[in-house]
């Protein structure tokens, strides 16, 4: 493939790159779909964490009744990130 390249004068390189910012624009409404679409993924892992949220203490209160203090505290720790990422 490299080989191939090599034999492409200046002028066909740039007669292949005069499309690239009409493929840009093209490509918008894709980006825009994808932006969408990642946030749709963050809202519905955030749901979860909201839904969990009494579960996830009670398991803390429990291991901190248990003497499992490190447990306990990555428990809260995961919590305090999820809180974060908002």
């Amino acid at each position: 493939m490299v080989c191939i390249l090599i034999f492409f004068s200046t002028a066909e390189i740039q007669k292949c790159l005069k499309d690239v910012p009409t493929l840009a624009k093209e490509l918008q409404e894709i980006r825009e779909e994808s932006f969408l679409h990642s946030q749709l993924v963050m809202a519905t892992d955030n749901m979860n964490n909201i839904f969990n949220i009494n579960k996830n203490l009670d398991k803390a209160h429990s291991l901190i009744n248990e003497g499992n203090l490190l447990h306990a505290h990555i428990v809260s720790l995961k919590k305090y990130r999820w809180k974060h990422k908002i």
